[in-house]
C-alpha cells in the first residue's frame, strides 16, 4: 500500500531503504520504537522486516498513533509553525496552530470529512493527504538547485566507488540524474540508490544514441 510506505518514509524522514525483496527493516528504529514496542530484543521469530503491504498503520491504532504524535511535534518547513490533529466525529483536521484570524479561525491544512467510514480509516486517510502536502512542501522550500547540488555529491561517490575517474561530461550527468530523480524517483526522499539508477540509465541512453 502506497500510503504506508509515505508514512513509513514520513517517520524515518527517509532513512531507510528496503531490502532487495521490497521489505523494510522496521527493527531497532528509535523513530519506530512507539510503533513496535511490542517487538523483543530477544526474539528472534518476531517480524522485523514489511512490506508497506504488511504494514498496519491503516488498520491499527498502535501504528497509527505514533504517526499523529510526529505531526503535531514537527514544525512547518516554510514558517516554522507547529501543527494539531483535530479527530471529531464528522471530520479529521490538521491545522496550522499558528495561523489563525477572527474571520476564518484556523487555517486547516488537511480535511477529511466522514463519510460512513470509520474514525480510524478517515484518520489514516488525513495523514496520509498530510504527509503527501508536507513532502511537497519540503520540495518547494529545497529548491532544484540545491536537489541537483546533492546529486552531484552522490554520482562522484559513485564515481570513487566504481574506481573511475570524474568524467568529462559530468555537468550533463548530473542534469540528467537531477532531471530522472524529480520525475521517477521519490524525489522528496530519494537516496544514493535513486542517483545510482539514474547513472544506470544515463549509460543505457547513451549506448543506445551511439
Amino acid at each position: 500500500m502506497e500510503g504506508n510506505k509515505l508514512i513509513y518514509i514520513f517517520l524515518t524522514d527517509g532513512q531507510v531503504e528496503p531490502e532487495a525483496d521490497g521489505r523494510f527493516d522496521c527493527w531497532g528504529r528509535k523513530e519506530l520504537n512507539d510503533v513496535f514496542s511490542d517487538i523483543a530484543a530477544d526474539d528472534t521469530d518476531a517480524q522485523h522486516f514489511f512490506t508497506p503491504a504488511e504494514m498496519k498503520f491503516h488498520e491499527n491504532w498502535e501504528w497509527l498513533m505514533p504517526v499523529v504524535e510526529k505531526i503535531e511535534y514537527i514544525e512547518s518547513e516554510k514558517t516554522g509553525n507547529r501543527f494539531q490533529v483535530m479527530i471529531l466525529e464528522e471530520e479529521v483536521s490538521i491545522f496550522d496552530k499558528e495561523d489563525f484570524t477572527e474571520e476564518r479561525g484556523y487555517r486547516n491544512v488537511i480535511n477529511v470529512p466522514v463519510e460512513g467510514e470509520s474514525k480510524r480509516t478517515n484518520v489514516y486517510k488525513a495523514v496520509v493527504k498530510f504527509v503527501e502536502w508536507y513532502r511537497s512542501e519540503q520540495l518547494s522550500t529545497n529548491t532544484k538547485d540545491e536537489l541537483r547540488t546533492e546529486v552531484g555529491a552522490q554520482l562522484e561517490m559513485l564515481y570513487r566507488r566504481i574506481g573511475i575517474d570524474k568524467p568529462s561530461n559530468h555537468e550533463e550527468i548530473v542534469d540528467y540524474c537531477t532531471e530522472d530523480v524529480v520525475v521517477a524517483a521519490d524525489k522528496y526522499f530519494w537516496n544514493s540508490e535513486d542517483v545510482n539508477i539514474a547513472f544506470r540509465r544515463f549509460i543505457e541512453q547513451t549506448k543506445t544514441i551511439d
